[in-house]
C-alpha cells in the first residue's frame, strides 16, 4: 500500500509539472533583482517574518530590521504573527490596511532548503510545508484562495527562503498556491541562493545570496575540520572552493567564505493499546528494525533526503499523554542531524 501511494504522489508530480509547463528554466534567474522591490504608486507593501529565532543565528531578527530600514527594499509593514501559508493568505485577503488597491510587493521571509522545503506548516496542525505536500496541497486545494482584489499581475511575491527556487515542485506549488484564478496573478520569485541578513560593523542590515556546499553528520559526533574537508572535496569535485577556510570561519569575513551550522530534528511517537503490545528495543538492532517499520517515520526520513545513518536515534518506550488526557503506552523516536553549510557569498545582494 505505502508503495502504491508513493507512485500516486509521484504521478501527481508529473501531471503538476506537465499541467504548468515546466520545461523551462526557473523564472526566477531571469528576473531582474531591483525589479523585485519596485513600489507601485498608492499601493501598500508587506513582509511576512515567519518563526523567532532559537539559537545564536539572528536570521529573522535581522530580516525584519532590513525590511523596516533598508532605504529600497522597506515595506509599509512588517507582520510578525504568522506561522503558517494559510494564515499569510488570510491576512492578505482581509487585512484592512491593504486600502482599496491590491498589494504591491509581499515579502515572506522563512528558514528551508530545496530538499525538505519550508520550515513552517501549512496550516494550524497540519504538515510542514515540504515539496510533497505543497505538491498535495494544490491538488486537493486544501489552504484558502486569494481573492482577486488582493493581488493582481503588477503585485510581486517574494519568498526569501533558502535554496528553495532550486526545487521546481516548490515553485510550481507556490505560484498555483498564490493564485486568485482570475486572470491577473502575481509574479513569483523563490530564492535559488542561501539567504542571509547579514548586520555589518557600523549595524547596518545587508541581504546576501551565497552559494552553499552541505556536509551531514550524527548531532553530537561531529568529525574532525580534516575529515569534514576530505569528504567535501571528494563529494565535490568539480567545485573550486577553499574549504578549509571556510571551516575555520563561523562567521561571515573579507573573504566571503564561511560555514553556518543548525540542526535537523526527526520526532515520531506511535502508541499502543496496552504495554505487552509494544515490541522488544532493548538493542540497537531491534531499534533500527522498529524505525523501520513505521511508514510515517520513513517517510519523514526520506523527505529529509539526509541518510538514515546521520541522524542520532533515541528510541524509548514511554507512556504518552493523549489531548483528552488519557495516559497510553508508547514508543517515541527522535532523530537528530546537524548541517554544516560552507557558504560563499556571490554578490552584495540578490
Amino acid at each position: 500500500m505505502r508503495h502504491l501511494l508513493k507512485y500516486i504522489t509521484s504521478t501527481l508530480y508529473l501531471i503538476l509539472i506537465i499541467s504548468l509547463g515546466y520545461f523551462s528554466q526557473i523564472e526566477s534567474e531571469k528576473r531582474i533583482q531591483e525589479d523585485l522591490f519596485v513600489p507601485v504608486d498608492q499601493r501598500k507593501s508587506i513582509t511576512f517574518i515567519m518563526g523567532e529565532d532559537k539559537t545564536e543565528t539572528s536570521y529573522y531578527t535581522n530580516a525584519r530590521e532590513h525590511f523596516v530600514l533598508n532605504e529600497y527594499e522597506k515595506t509599509d509593514l512588517v507582520v510578525n504573527s504568522c506561522r503558517t501559508l494559510a494564515c499569510v493568505i488570510e491576512y492578505l485577503n482581509h487585512s484592512e490596511e491593504r486600502g482599496m488597491y491590491p498589494w504591491s510587493v509581499i515579502n515572506i521571509v522563512a528558514h528551508g532548503n530545496p530538499k525538505t522545503g519550508l520550515n513552517l506548516k501549512l496550516f494550524d496542525e497540519g504538515p510542514k510545508a515540504t515539496p510533497k505536500r505543497l505538491v498535495q496541497a494544490t491538488l486537493i486545494n486544501s489552504l484558502p484562495r486569494l481573492k482577486q482584489s488582493t493581488i493582481d499581475s503588477i503585485s510581486k511575491i517574494n519568498v526569501w527562503s533558502c535554496g528553495i527556487g532550486k526545487n521546481p515542485l516548490i515553485n510550481l506549488s507556490l505560484k498555483q498556491l498564490f493564485k486568485t484564478g482570475g486572470s491577473g496573478n502575481a509574479s513569483l520569485y523563490c530564492s535559488p541562493h542561501f539567504v542571509i541578513f547579514h548586520k555589518d560593523e557600523e549595524h547596518k542590515i545587508h541581504r546576501m545570496k551565497a552559494s552553499y556546499w552541505p556536509y551531514y553528520y550524527k548531532r553530537g559526533y561531529r568529525p574532525s575540520l580534516s575529515e569534514i574537508e576530505f569528504s567535501l572535496k571528494k563529494e565535490y569535485t568539480e567545485d573550486e572552493v577553499n574549504w578549509g577556510e571556510g571551516l575555520r570561519n563561523d562567521e561571515l569575513s573579507s573573504s566571503g567564505i564561511f560555514h553556518q551550522t543548525y540542526h535537523l530534528p526527526i520526532c515520531y511517537t506511535r502508541v499502543y493499546k496496552k504495554k505487552e503490545d509494544r515490541p522488544d528495543i532493548s538493542t540497537l538492532e531491534k531499534k533500527r528494525a522498529w524505525i523501520f517499520e513505521q511508514a510515517p517515520l520513513v517517510d519523514q526520513i526520506e523527505e529529509s533526503d539526509i541518510p538514515f545513518d546521520k541522524f542520532n536515534w533515541q528510541v524509548h518506550k514511554i507512556i504518552y499523554t493523549t489531548e483528552n488526557g488519557k495516559k497510553v503506552p508508547a514508543i517515541k523516536a527522535i532523530g537528530m542531524a546537524s548541517v554544516l553549510n560552507i557558504l560563499r557569498i556571490d554578490e552584495a545582494s540578490e
